[in-house]
């Protein structure tokens, strides 16, 4: 019996040490998709967020990062995220996720925002850029072990991802012609950019 005590605390031991400094919140509403955040940092290792998705930061055919990142939370809670996702041969989009406090009768729940510019992407015929906004709630589950793995391991393609160590803002809430003025700044940074390791 003893023996048997031992070995089950061992094991949850284990299962809490594989997971620790790492959670997760899982998005309901609109939209559906999962965050991964270092608890202590609150730095984004993972998101994917309907069809916006952290993959990887380039491909040939898709280009994905995250711009800046807060929170509002000084304690637990999700991390705001301003990013760029973009597949050349349909769109790109400039996305912001703000989250503020859930419904208090949902404890551990909070709600988000998200908004996203869509344009044409690089090899799209071109169309009337446009706004659309989703809203939801997101509250924490326990950590998927395959995301956990994939985050983790040393040879991780999140690796390539640029991580972003937020800052607490507790009013960060950009207008929408505004979100659309950065990503223009933010398309045309990441332009130069590559230019520059092309070149050098």
């Amino acid at each position: 019996m003893m023996k048997k005590a031992i070995a089950l605390a061992a094991a949850a031991l284990f299962s809490t040490h594989a997971s620790a400094g790492i959670i997760q919140y899982q998005l309901k509403g609109d939209i559906s998709g999962a965050m991964l955040l270092d608890d202590t940092t609150k730095q984004v290792l993972y998101y994917s967020l309907g069809w916006f998705q952290m993959h990887h930061k380039s491909s040939d055919d898709h280009y994905a990062a995250l711009i800046s990142a807060t929170t509002s939370f000084k304690g637990m809670g999700p991390t705001n995220m301003l990013l760029v996702n973009e597949w050349f041969t349909a769109d790109r989009a400039i996305v912001r996720l703000l989250f503020s406090e859930g419904d208090p009768d949902m404890p551990g729940t909070f709600n988000y925002v998200l908004d996203a510019h869509i344009t044409p992407g690089r090899y799209e015929t071109p169309f009337e850029p446009f706004d659309y906004r989703r809203k939801g709630y997101a509250i924490q589950v326990p950590v998927d072990p395959l995301l956990l793995d994939w985050v983790t391991k040393p040879d991780s393609p999140l690796d390539r991802i640029n991580k972003i160590y937020p800052y607490f803002d507790p009013v960060n809430v950009p207008e929408p012609a505004s979100l659309a003025l950065f990503g223009v700044g933010a398309f045309g940074a990441a332009a130069v950019a590559r230019r520059r390791r092309k070149s050098g």
